[in-house]
């Protein structure tokens, strides 16, 4: 298949797929390694071997192989020219290795049309035949083939101890030297290239080495050797710590005469490679012009170190990719799986400390995390949560988790980010697990034309706790839903989310839903102009149903933005959902709808949040009328309850004098006075909390260190 090479993490073999320019290094090696033997006219008669030893050394996945395997497809173009690729990792233990390294060897000069090079390969052989007869493998090879008076004396001792009479075999010396001849009369340049010797075991390291500097030492032979030098100098050195690094590095350069550094690959070099990646990558969603600029994808590329790295990342994301194809960002695939090459066990846990992640977690755990810092005085750090090993990570995790980052955009937030909880399940699920929401149970919903169908699919949801699930999955989807549905769905929502009995007694995901949908509906608004009209006509038939639920987080909004909030003295022109005029013709139509709610009491009785109190407080419409109606209504203990859960839940905190400007603080704290510890009347652990910092407030102490000896508090 065509680009397969861009996905496999497999050594290129073909130049042409060659995306980094490395002919002329590749070039350059192949002269290191051969030499043209030209008569007195100049004409090339012929090719010799330089009989060097180079080094090719880099780490783990720089692309040694795939360089090695260019200079042997350099000099198979070449005439006058033998070249033996060894791959010591075939063979297995010492004497292997050495009958392969011969068989190899042999191999090659029969592939020459040089007719001398029949007499060399016959050389071979007889070398061969004598290094295999003295016997003891490698070892005894290295000592037989060197110029030592003790190798001379094995040999003789043992022509006369088992061959008396028998025709005479030359010594292992002799046989070398006769190759050496053979090899200068045939004018044949042999090359033995050597591959993944840092990946054998460290005797099997050895054992080449003593190849290379014994036994392959011969005159008319040049050898390319590639390797990690780390790993073996490591293996070939004896001792402990740096009496280990000294002895590896002093035997090394016994055997390599010239090391060469393959270069590391840099920013333009990864950013051709990923490009080419993904384009071969025919599942790809990408759009180049745009990853280009994003901050993840820049994080990435600077981590990108070798041409490896590159391939066993997109060889991730192309199967990753697939599983959650339509659901999450394609960038955040990417990204996750970058965190899996590179540091799996981050995996388990990323797994295990979901809803400290993300930036919608449950009510209960945001309980917890408040309760947390409350005692602790302190958020925790995303290495604090994932450990020591997310430390190398910690540039990339908060873009990827932006609760942890400095700066917290809107575009953080959407609906397809990983960041997101269900989308993080989904990720590590790799696929929709039953509990989470799927596009089409959204086009679903969409699909009902009756409004009671939709309300019934609604308060199905709202009965198998999923309704948040559905609600964050919204921004994802809008887009393609159909739009002559938004009002009643939209409707229809707003009415389930009002309690159907008075009063909070324990913690309710429906003002979670309640903001998080509304929150969702001014993103969308502001996101096209196209889906701006679309919003405004929701908004719009939300006040005409009478909604008190995500309109008021709106007018909010809206009055924040044009300044028209207490205290403000921003004047800002340009358009939100609406315009600055249309805004303020609005926002005071709905205030007066607001302040009857909030009179007769069903504001604070059955709304899921105070978004209407505080609508009308922000703007100034507060008066006494209200503030003695709030006071009044707040003087029994299921409004107070309520009124905790929804104003000052853990993680929320309001001013006593924003307290006192809705009631008369005094009075309430009083009343609270007169009921006693909440822990006395209160049933329920986290109600009575959220009672316990509505005291303090009104006492004016801080929420965030509550005193432990104070019987009040429960842990």
């Amino acid at each position: 298949m065509e680009h397969d090479h861009n996905l496999i993490d497999r050594a290129l073999t073909d130049p042409k797929h060659d995306l980094l320019e490395r002919d002329s290094f590749v070039k350059g090696l192949t002269r290191a390694l051969v030499r043209e033997v030209s008569d007195p006219n100049g004409n090339i008669i012929g090719r010799e071997s330089t009989s060097y030893v180079v080094g090719l050394t880099g780490e783990w996945g720089l692309g040694k192989s795939t360089v090695l395997n260019f200079v042997y497809s350099e000099l198979e173009t070449l005439d006058h020219v033998s070249v033996a690729l060894f791959n010591p990792w075939i063979f297995n233990g010492r004497d292997e290795l050495l009958n392969g390294f011969f068989s190899v060897l042999r191999e090659s000069f029969k592939k020459s049309q040089v007719e001398q090079m029949r007499e060399v390969q016959a050389a071979l052989d007889d070398y061969w035949v004598a290094i295999g007869v003295l016997g003891d493998g490698v070892a005894a090879a290295a000592d037989a083939a060197g110029a030592s008076g003790g190798a001379s004396g094995i040999w003789s001792w043992f022509y006369k101890t088992f061959r008396p009479g028998q025709p005479k075999v030359l010594s292992p010396l002799r046989q070398r030297e006769i190759l050496e001849e053979k090899l200068r009369a045939s004018k044949q340049a042999v090359v033995v290239l050597i591959d993944e010797l840092d990946r054998i075991e460290d005797d099997e390291v050895r054992a080449v080495a003593q190849l290379v500097k014994a036994v392959g030492d011969i005159q008319g032979i040049s050898y390319l050797v590639s390797y990690d030098e780390r790993r073996v100098v490591d293996a070939l050195g004896r001792g402990c710590g740096e009496e280990r690094f000294v002895s590896g590095s002093r035997y090394l350069e016994k055997i390599i005469q010239y090391p060469v550094p393959i270069r590391p690959i840099f920013s333009g070099d990864a950013k051709v490679l990923l490009q080419a990646s993904l384009a071969a990558n025919k599942n790809s969603d990408f759009s180049w012009d745009d990853v280009i600029k994003d901050e993840i994808f820049q994080t990435i590329l600077r981590g990108l170190v070798t041409p490896r790295d590159v391939k066993r990342l997109i060889g991730s994301y192309s199967i990753l990719h697939e599983t959650v194809r339509g659901e999450l960002r394609s960038l955040d695939v990417l990204a996750y799986c970058w965190i899996l090459v590179k540091a799996p066990l981050l995996r388990n846990a990323i797994a295990s400390n979901i809803e400290k992640l993300v930036d919608d977690p449950s009510s209960e755990d945001i309980s917890i995390e408040m309760l947390r810092k409350e005692l602790d005085g302190k958020s925790e750090s995303v290495v604090d949560i994932l450990g020591r090993e997310a430390a190398a990570y910690s540039d990339l995790l908060p873009l990827l988790f932006p609760r942890f980052g400095k700066e917290r955009s809107s575009e953080a937030f959407n609906g397809d980010r990983l960041s997101k909880r269900e989308n993080l399940i989904r990720m590590l699920y790799l696929g929709n697990p039953p509990d989470l929401m799927p596009r089409k149970s959204i086009e679903l919903l969409w699909r009902q034309e009756e409004p009671q169908a939709i309300t019934s699919i609604l308060k199905e949801h709202i009965q198998a706790n999923t309704i948040r699930n559905l609600i964050s999955r919204l921004e994802d989807v809008f887009e393609s839903l159909p739009e002559h549905s938004d009002s009643k769905v939209w409707c229809c929502l707003s009415d389930v989310l009002v309690r159907s009995t008075d009063w909070i007694s324990e913690p309710e995901e429906s003002g979670n839903v309640a903001s998080e949908a509304a929150e969702i509906l001014v993103r969308l608004g502001l996101r096209t102009p196209a889906l701006k009209v679309r919003v405004q006509r929701i908004i719009e038939s939300l006040i005409a149903h009478g909604d008190l639920v995500f309109t008021a987080f709106v007018i909010r909004r809206l009055g924040v933005h044009f300044g028209f909030v207490e205290d403000s003295t921003r004047e800002r022109v340009d358009e939100h959902i609406f315009g600055r005029e249309d805004a303020k013709k609005l926002i005071y139509s709905e205030v007066a709808r607001y302040r009857i709610a909030i009179l007769d009491g069903f504001a604070l009785r059955r709304l899921p949040t105070l978004s209407a109190i505080f609508a009308v407080s922000n703007l100034n419409r507060w008066d006494e009328e209200l503030r003695n109606s709030f006071t009044q209504q707040l003087k029994r203990p299921e409004a107070i309850c309520t009124f905790s859960a929804l104003a000052v839940p853990p993680g929320y905190v309001i001013e006593r004098t924003s307290l006192d400007n809705l009631m008369h603080a005094d009075e309430i704290q009083s009343y609270l006075t007169g009921l006693g510890p909440p822990l006395n009347w209160i049933e329920n652990d986290w109600i009575a909390m959220t009672v316990r910092r509505l005291v303090r407030i009104l006492e004016g102490k801080s929420t965030w260190h509550l005193d432990d000896e104070d019987p009040g508090f429960r842990r």
